[in-house]
């Protein structure tokens, strides 16, 4: 059970994180706090920005590559 105050460790971290792979956690000095999901507004938005990078670097040496 999570416990709000306690400072965990690395390797419970990590325990936590691929018993649960559909959700995502971040871990901050001991402290571990399960991530939000994103919306379709942050979606689109970065979706948007991806393509106008990889339109700006057609026909160059450098690639974009998208990491969900």
């Amino acid at each position: 059970m999570y416990d709000p105050l306690r400072k965990y460790t690395l390797d419970v971290y990590w325990r936590i994180v691929e018993s649960l792979p559909e959700r995502k956690y971040e871990y901050i000095d001991g402290d571990i706090r399960m991530m939000t999901g994103g919306s379709l507004a942050h979606s689109q938005t970065s979706t948007r920005i991806a393509g106008i990078l990889d339109r700006a670097l057609y026909d160059t040496e450098f690639y974009l590559y998208k990491q969900y």
